[in-house]
């Protein structure tokens, strides 16, 4: 910066912000090697801007880098959007005591763009940053969630000027409604219950992706039962099931347990959440145990019809099987998908 052929003049620059990503601890008796340069020169309200990118190395191995995400772009659209290599955010969800969705929300500090109104904690994307990585470490920093704490369950992509630049919904679930530490970003952080989220000011593009649209899915849950024909699932999966019928169903429900309530992706993009879990079981797999978080039904007749029937009692059900047969008695109220789209969202069995 003090050459000859660096075009600004030391003085009347201004220091707007520093982002520093460490790859790993540095130890006081290693011998840095410092790379600097600068990127990213564009118009400023003030006269110009642009980013002096730093790296440090070991041995040719980076350590230690300023990174590059900031910066408007303005896209085709003629709006500007914060990120040179787009923005992600986290969309977590976490269950209130009666087991209803709660979101966390970000009142964004009004010096921010779009200030004073609500979102979700995320930020500008790196060169080298995939959506998840970039939305959880904005959400670590701006609302303290910790990356451990939570279950990612679907990605969103936006892309609003169709130009390439994109914003990125990482969608995740955590078990509780954890305390919250909100940075300078931040003038409030809230669990909203679902329902309310609507109700606030919105940041514009977070308003759009939350309202139900035609030809659009929402990031707005459904609250639903979910039905789990037992049967029809354990049988999806060569794993040797016939061997030990009990013994399938008893990890099915394990794993429904450790899931519920929670989000559960549909094939469309439609997002519900599961509020309950009711599996059926019949036949040799009834002598499984119950597992707590799930309501278990043995079947005294036919699986099938212990299904139908408590379809017919519960409005909001979501079916569970690939029996046709089965999804074509559900009443109206009700709907159906394939047994992967749940094992898709459950753990994996613990073997051993």
């Amino acid at each position: 910066m003090t050459g000859g052929d660096f075009p600004f003049p030391l003085l009347g620059l201004i220091h707007i912000r520093n982002r520093i990503t460490q790859r790993r601890e540095i130890h006081v008796d290693e011998p840095l090697t410092l790379r600097v340069h600068a990127t990213g020169l564009e118009a400023h309200e003030r006269g110009s801007r642009f980013d002096l990118i730093t790296e440090a190395t070991v041995d040719c191995e980076p350590v230690w880098r300023r990174d590059d995400r900031d910066g408007w772009v303005h896209c085709a659209d003629g709006q500007r959007r914060w990120g040179r290599f787009g923005a992600a955010g986290l969309l977590l969800r976490a269950p209130a005591p009666d087991a209803s969705a709660l979101v966390l929300l970000q009142h964004r500090a009004a010096w921010t763009p779009e200030g004073r109104r609500w979102g979700l904690p995320g930020g500008a994307r790196t060169s080298e940053d995939d959506a998840v990585t970039a939305a959880l470490r904005e959400a670590r920093e701006e609302a303290g969630v910790e990356p451990e704490a939570l279950r990612v369950v679907a990605q969103r992509a936006d892309h609003p000027a169709d130009d390439g630049w994109s914003y990125t919904t990482v969608i995740a679930d955590a078990a509780a409604p954890r305390p919250l530490q909100a940075n300078h970003e931040s003038a409030e952080l809230r669990w909203v219950p679902e329902p309310a989220v609507a109700t606030l000011p919105l940041h514009p593009d977070f308003a759009a992706s939350w309202k139900f649209a035609a030809g659009r899915s929402s990031l707005r849950t459904r609250p639903t039962t979910l039905l789990v024909d037992a049967a029809n699932v354990v049988g999806s999966v060569p794993d040797g099931w016939w061997r030990d019928r009990a013994g399938a169903a008893q990890r099915l429900l394990r794993r429904c347990a450790a899931t519920v309530p929670g989000t559960l992706p549909l094939a469309d993009g439609e997002l519900r959440w599961v509020q309950r879990c009711i599996v059926v079981l019949e036949g040799a797999a009834s002598a499984a145990h119950d597992v707590d978080g799930v309501e278990v039904i043995r079947a005294r007749g036919s699986g099938d019809d212990t299904l139908a029937e408590i379809a017919d009692r519960e409005p909001e059900s979501l079916l569970i099987s690939a029996d046709r047969g089965l999804r074509s008695r559900l009443p109206p109220t009700a709907t159906s998908a394939g047994p992967g789209v749940l094992l898709d969202r459950l753990p994996q069995p613990v073997t051993g």
